[in-house]
């Protein structure tokens, strides 16, 4: 289902108009809410110290984005800042759960969060801060890398 969402976010994205960026936002944040929910069931131990040391890396990266759009999200501002959370959260989880296992698995979950944290944020830069055909080329080669990862996670096999 999450899969499917970010099939509808990419859709609703390839209009211009404000509506459907926040139609796509929406699709997306409720994606990374089911990619979180689906990391977290495969953690088996938390310990707070590991949280912790797992969200500063996401929560700086985004803190960063935040900090350099901030002046350019007007009334995107609260609903960019949310749906950041939502996906700083899914790395975290991501983080933590490779932490733990060191699996393939738990690998290839946290690489495509990452990856697909750069998608989000190279097109938050060419949407609200420079606009910019290599930004757009960018976004979608990360975007795809992130949801084979991501797909290939969910398929793999616990053993390896």
């Amino acid at each position: 289902m999450a899969l499917e969402l970010c099939f509808f976010g990419d859709v609703f994205l390839m209009f211009s108009r404000e509506l459907f960026f926040i139609a796509g936002l929406v699709s997306f944040l409720i994606a990374h809410v089911l990619f979180v929910k689906i990391v977290v069931g495969r953690i088996k131990e938390f310990n707070f110290l590991k949280v912790i040391y797992s969200a500063i890396p996401f929560l700086m990266v985004f803190s960063l984005l935040i900090f350099t759009l901030k002046e350019s999200l007007h009334e995107m501002l609260w609903p960019v800042i949310i749906y950041g959370l939502a996906i700083a959260t899914f790395g975290t989880v991501s983080l933590i759960d490779f932490l733990n296992t060191k699996s393939k698995k738990s690998l290839l979950m946290l690489s495509g969060a990452i990856i697909f944290m750069i998608s989000d944020s190279l097109l938050a830069i060419n949407k609200f801060y420079n606009p910019a055909h290599l930004f757009e080329v960018g976004v979608m080669v990360t975007y795809i890398i992130a949801q084979y990862l991501i797909f290939r996670s969910m398929v793999q096999k616990n053993a390896q």
